[in-house]
């Protein structure tokens, strides 16, 4: 049965060793970031994580760094996965979502889930203009909560 939880919730103690060791098993993640991982909500099928969402937050902004998905899971519960974290980002007082994006096919997957492409000009990532930074060839999507 699928299910939603938290690693912010009760039982987070137990869903974040789930979480770490999922994110482990992962190539492309190099680095684990603890507070990006007490901030993520996490599909299950039973005990089994299909996959994650978590962001870190920046002021009033979420940058979502945590977005995988261990198997092939429907739109609607990537869409109930993205509700449950936008719920944990209004109550951590951030007002918006965004993500650095540089492939086609997933701008087009976020822009299906509500994100808007945005002026990357305006943008300051690690003190410097975004458009001066390494990823000056990607793409803001951002999701206003």
């Amino acid at each position: 049965m699928y299910n939603i939880k938290r690693v912010s919730s009760e039982e987070g103690l137990e869903i974040k060793r789930n979480v770490i060791e999922f994110l482990e098993n992962i190539p492309s993640v190099d680095k684990i970031d603890d507070e990006v991982v007490n901030n993520a909500s996490v599909l299950f099928d039973d005990d089994k994580i299909l996959g994650l969402l978590s962001y870190e937050k920046f002021t009033s902004y979420g940058l979502i760094r945590y977005f995988i998905f261990k198997s092939i899971i429907s739109n609607d519960h990537i869409l109930e996965l993205l509700n449950d974290v936008i719920e944990s980002a209004r109550d951590s007082q951030i007002d918006s979502l965004f993500s650095v994006i540089n492939k086609e096919e997933i701008e087009k997957f976020f822009g299906e889930l509500g994100f808007d492409k945005v002026d990357k000009s305006t943008f300051i990532i690690d003190e410097e203009n975004f458009l001066d930074s390494k990823y000056k060839d990607a793409n803001i999507m951002l999701c206003r909560i």
